[in-house]
């Protein structure tokens, strides 16, 4: 049941973040080697306003998984006529018409590629 797995959320979504974060800093110092510019981008990596920061934005990434998850699924428990209209409406309006589940899957319409999307995102949204 998938509010058994709201609990642990926002942790396992941080500490994705975290781990993205990580690849992403050896591929920014990957090319610092190539510039020979290394040394900068380390003394900036390990200033503690960076460390903070970085931390910050995983936690608040969590948080806000969480609170987006909970508004998906608490919708249709609470009002079930209203099920996710209004939140479709609302994507149908940022997206210019265009409903962005309908466009996504559209897009990605070969089963292999979905199959990869609706893993990655499984594995987002459980706990390790």
């Amino acid at each position: 049941m998938p509010v058994w797995t709201l609990g642990t959320l926002p942790l396992s979504l941080a500490v994705g973040f975290i781990v993205q974060a990580v690849i992403g800093i050896g591929i920014r110092l990957a090319f610092a080697v190539r510039r020979g510019n290394a040394r900068e981008l380390l003394a900036t990596y390990r200033t503690k306003r960076w460390i903070i920061d970085t931390f910050r934005l995983a936690i608040f990434s969590g948080l806000w998984a969480h609170t987006y998850s909970w508004i998906k699924l608490s919708i249709p428990i609470l009002h079930p006529r209203l099920f996710d209209q209004q939140l479709w409406n609302l994507d149908q309006a940022i997206c210019f018409g265009y409903s962005p589940n309908f466009f996504f899957l559209t897009l990605f319409s070969k089963p292999e590629a979905l199959r990869a999307i609706d893993w990655i995102y499984g594995s987002a949204f459980s706990p390790p």
